[in-house]
């Protein structure tokens, strides 16, 4: 799940828990919707339907990996009182750059009041975490919470019957989670809820973490420039986005580290000019690694910009972020440059852009193939070029 907050440039996930005030078998409050953007129905009374509310934002990668779940459970219920529902407090031309990549089948809207988020959040700034779903009966009752990756037609079948009430297990749990904040042992298994609070205790100078992990999504966050997140994440991701570093091959006997995902954390209130290649030397200590460089010709993929107007400037300058669902790369406020940076740690070969073009852009990026990369960057305009090029080649080599 993706948490916004108003710290500079941080994008990251968290749980729901503790966010909302809603409760299981409570009126639901009023949907405020401002705009109707896809999937309109020819009924917009909500009054007497089932709904399945579904907050989400373009940014939001679980948002995005929930949508082809939720298409499937609507594609199973066929009943005009049952509306799902997916909303953002986005403007329509905000979603619409999502909604042309990515096909939701569910109701999309927008309330750009923010109220209806407000009013399901926590009644005052609204929701910190995305995405979040709710049930809701014929009556008005609020008859589950949770996320929508635990949502089933068993689940939804139970709501259009009126029997779901008391069923829901997940607004119960706990807001608070058991953490010896002193360990910088890798065994422990560290949630990025748990982070944010080692980052808010001042009595924790240093703190570091790196295992391998099997967690699926990429989240990332950086909360101050020495102060960082990462789980799901390829060992090259964290050399890039966390030591600014670009590694070119992993190699070891079985090409098994290429592929690893891991669970990174790491915060150093004293850090200094050195801090990052100490960072490194504990890295590659623990994986049993070491680095070699050198400088070689290597053929590249130049890009260019060959239709500027298909280019789509930012909507958002708050923050900058990105999401990884379903093999698409969400990129928010990304220059360029930056976006096929990151996009180099997905390819088979290199993605190089020298233009001087400083804007900032919303990218939406299949990276399954080279193939879709490359029609994917056509749609914005961007063309792609072979050229060999001089540089330096990083490579992680297993210690014998």
């Amino acid at each position: 799940m993706h948490l916004l907050s108003l710290l500079p440039f941080v994008f990251f996930c968290l749980g729901l828990v503790g966010q909302s005030k809603i409760e299981i078998g409570a009126p639901a409050p009023d949907i405020h919707i401002t705009d109707w953007i896809k999937n309109v129905p020819g009924d917009q009374r909500l009054e007497g339907k089932y709904i399945v509310l579904e907050f989400w934002a373009t940014w939001c990668g679980p948002c995005l990996a929930a949508v082809p779940h939720l298409n499937e459970l609507q594609e199973h219920f066929d009943q005009d009182n049952l509306y799902f529902i997916s909303i953002t407090d986005e403007t329509p031309q905000k979603a619409q750059r999502i909604l042309d990549k990515v096909d939701f089948h569910s109701i999309v809207v927008s309330d750009q009041t923010k109220q209806t988020q407000i009013a399901f959040g926590d009644g005052k700034k609204g929701l910190e975490a995305f995405p979040m779903t709710v049930l809701i009966d014929d009556q008005g009752t609020v008859q589950w919470i949770g996320e929508p990756k635990e949502l089933t037609i068993e689940i939804i079948q139970a709501l259009v019957e009126d029997r779901l009430v008391g069923s829901n297990s997940f607004s119960k749990k706990t807001a608070s989670t058991v953490l010896d904040l002193t360990s910088t042992s890798s065994s422990l298994q560290l949630a990025m809820k748990d982070f944010v609070e080692i980052f808010r205790n001042k009595d924790i100078i240093y703190y570091f973490i790196l295992q391998r992990t099997d967690e699926p999504d990429n989240m990332k966050m950086t909360l101050e420039e020495n102060a960082f997140y990462s789980n799901g994440t390829t060992l090259k991701s964290i050399y890039k986005d966390f030591l600014n570093a670009e590694i070119d091959t992993i190699i070891d006997s079985d090409g098994g580290m290429n592929a690893a995902k891991f669970l990174f954390a790491y915060k150093n209130i004293n850090a200094d000019n050195a801090s990052k290649e100490r960072l490194e030397e504990e890295i590659l200590h623990q994986l049993g690694l070491i680095k070699e460089i050198r400088t070689i010709r290597k053929n590249i993929s130049q890009v260019n910009i060959s239709d500027p107007s298909k280019l789509m400037p930012t909507l958002t300058t708050m923050f900058s972020g990105k999401s990884d669902a379903e093999g698409k790369m969400n990129y928010t406020n990304y220059s360029i440059g930056e976006m096929l940076t990151d996009l180099n740690n997905y390819a088979s070969f290199e993605f190089y852009f020298d233009a001087a073009d400083e804007g900032r852009y919303d990218f939406v990026i299949d990276k399954d193939t080279p193939e879709h990369m490359i029609a994917s960057m056509q749609a914005y305009g961007l063309s792609t070029a072979d050229k060999e090029i001089e540089d330096t080649y990083i490579s992680l080599v297993k210690k014998k």
